[in-house]
């Protein structure tokens, strides 16, 4: 997708159980299509750990660098604008 970078965080591969899900993933990773990301930022580290109280792993890594995420709606919205999907 023009402009956008997706990344999977560590904690959130780890919660990956289907064989051919991970598989995607290495292979999506390997393709350079996702990039994978390890939390080593200690102020992420921290918020990390307040929100995998309430969270799980792969949740509360997912919502670090809030910045950085577009909603799903913004996603299919960026997608029609680059001509990559179509509402036809």
């Amino acid at each position: 997708m023009p402009g956008l970078k997706f990344i999977i965080t560590e904690h959130v591969k780890m919660e990956i159980t289907k064989d051919d899900q991970l598989k995607q993933i290495k292979e999506a990773i390997k393709d350079d299509c996702i990039s994978g990301e390890v939390i080593t930022d200690p102020e992420e580290i921290q918020e990390y750990a307040e929100l995998n109280k309430v969270l799980g792993k792969g949740e509360a890594a997912s919502r670090l660098g809030r910045d950085r995420i577009i909603t799903t709606s913004d996603l299919v919205v960026r997608a029609i604008e680059a001509s990559v999907i179509s509402v036809n």
